[in-house]
């Protein structure tokens, strides 16, 4: 039944399309325009909304696969929690620079 619906868009689909040719080549009006439009937008709002052209996308990923990839985002998770320790460091340290420095200043102001 999926297929005959498919097969039903199409023709759909190439007889409108043979009718805004057709209306391109003729006499054309800004009415007749503006209505081709809209029964174009309509048409292509329900391919959209009734996912007429959306094959099975279903997750055929096997274990392995899925083991895989488990495996490689755990490791990147333990990279990004090792580049954090390492910014968070820096970070203390800049601190510790600046209240130094800071303090410094404070101290050649009072002589």
């Amino acid at each position: 039944m999926h297929q005959f619906f498919q097969f039903s868009i199409c023709v759909c689909m190439v007889i409108l399309a043979g009718g805004s040719i057709g209306y391109v080549h003729g006499h054309p009006t800004f009415m007749g325009g503006f209505l081709l439009v809209v029964i174009w937008g309509i048409m292509l709002k329900f391919i959209n909304r009734t996912n007429v052209f959306v094959f099975d996308k279903t997750n055929k990923k096997s274990k392995s696969d899925q083991d895989v990839s488990n495996k490689r985002i755990a490791q990147l998770e333990k990279r990004l929690s090792d580049i954090q320790d390492i910014v968070i460091a820096i970070d203390e340290k800049m601190d510790r620079v600046e209240m130094q420095s800071y303090t410094k200043v404070e101290e050649n102001e009072k002589i």
